[in-house]
């Protein structure tokens, strides 16, 4: 006689599964984001609608940082009640992703205020990357904050940024591959809507997710 397999051991289930809980944090992360979803897929990316872009990309916090916390719990206990933890995690991270994505979002708009600026000056040179620099520190800092978050959830928004900023820095390695794979997932959603929506942020977010852990002080 053969023994059935169980729904966890069967490959085909585990499979599915997956897939049905990537699709549906994908969905979750369109949902919580539907200006930057609609401007990407109405609007062409161009130097006009860059503005619309920027207020559009606000709300994108509080869904990254979501998406985060849902990794984790899955991480940490291999299992996932959807529904239950969305609108836990939401509520409890609304505020604060608002906090540290807006971090970055300030610092991207200094910076393109400054290039432009900049722009046709001697100083170009100089000072141009200068701002991208201080670009690229502001998102990794958010994106360790975040995490952070997510690992002590009841460390204040000033312990949580300290610890960012130290991190961030001494792996800043770690820190690079983030903002270029966030980087990359916000531009898959901006030229090709279709899959950078529906298909890869979750993956994204869970690589950003493992790649974050390496930041932890005792790493």
């Amino acid at each position: 006689m053969f023994n059935k397999k169980s729904f966890e051991d069967n490959i085909y289930m585990k499979i599915f599964y997956w897939a049905y809980l990537i699709l549906f944090l994908n969905v979750t992360l369109i949902v919580t984001n539907i200006p930057f979803f609609l401007a990407s897929l109405f609007l062409s990316f161009l130097p006009g609608n860059y503005w619309i872009f920027w207020l559009a990309l606000i709300l994108f916090g509080p869904g990254i940082i979501t998406v985060l916390a849902c990794v984790d719990e899955f991480y940490e206990t291999h299992d996932l009640s959807l529904w239950k933890s969305l609108k836990k995690y939401f509520r409890a991270y609304f505020v604060r992703g608002l906090a540290y994505w807006g971090i970055f979002l300030v610092a991207l708009l200094i910076s393109l205020m400054d290039i432009w600026f900049f722009y046709q000056t001697s100083m170009a040179a100089v000072a141009i990357p200068v701002f991208i620099v201080l670009s690229v520190v502001a998102l990794a800092i958010s994106l360790s904050a975040m995490y952070f978050q997510i690992r002590n959830p009841k460390s204040k928004i000033k312990d949580i940024l300290r610890a960012s900023f130290y991190y961030s820095l001494k792996k800043w390695y770690a820190s690079i591959l983030n903002v270029v794979l966030l980087l990359a997932m916000i531009t898959l959603m901006i030229l090709k809507p279709q899959f950078g929506f529906i298909l890869t942020p979750t993956i994204f977010l869970g690589i950003i997710y493992l790649n974050c852990r390496k930041l932890n002080p005792d790493k």
